[in-house]
């Protein structure tokens, strides 16, 4: 995932384009809290774009931690994980375009704000672009890395869209 550390200890977490052109650079603090953004950054692709294979099946969770999260937990399986940078990540045309034809299950964070997105990114990507959506149960107040559930138990709990 190429993360840094800065020398007084934030995370340096760089995002890339499917090309893997450097688009922009997160701060995360020490400990935790509001991150921030490199002047200049550009978050237009999902976390991860840089990585995606051939694989059928793609996750896409709620942030740069809980992708590198998962992505930890799928390594022995044939899954892409990607993350959006935030709940309000849009699912434009350059964001989905990873996602057409293949399987996608949205893992996003158990609040107002990821039941909106995963609506919002699941009503996108059924008009033809992906093979079928799901949606999985991030319970209330977590996030994939809090929740307290692996996430190939929260894969087979998911509710298909499409």
């Amino acid at each position: 995932w190429g993360w840094g550390l800065s020398e007084d200890g934030w995370a340096l977490v760089p995002h890339r384009d499917a090309a893997g052109a450097l688009t922009g650079i997160k701060l995360r603090p020490p400990g935790g809290g509001d991150h921030l953004s490199v002047d200049g950054s550009r978050y237009r692709q999902l976390y991860g774009a840089w990585r995606v294979g051939p694989s059928a099946t793609v996750l896409v969770c709620e942030g740069e931690t809980d992708a590198v999260y998962a992505a930890r937990q799928m390594r022995d399986y044939d899954v892409t994980v990607l993350g959006m940078p935030g709940a309000g990540f849009q699912p434009t045309q350059s964001a989905i375009e990873n996602l057409r034809g293949r399987t996608v299950f949205l893992c996003l964070d158990g609040d107002d704000a990821g039941r909106a997105a995963s609506e919002r990114w699941a009503a996108a990507l059924v008009d033809g672009i992906a093979a079928s959506v799901w949606i999985c149960p991030v319970p209330d107040g977590h996030d994939l890395r809090t929740c307290g559930t692996d996430v190939l138990s929260l894969i087979s709990q998911s509710d298909r869209r499409m």
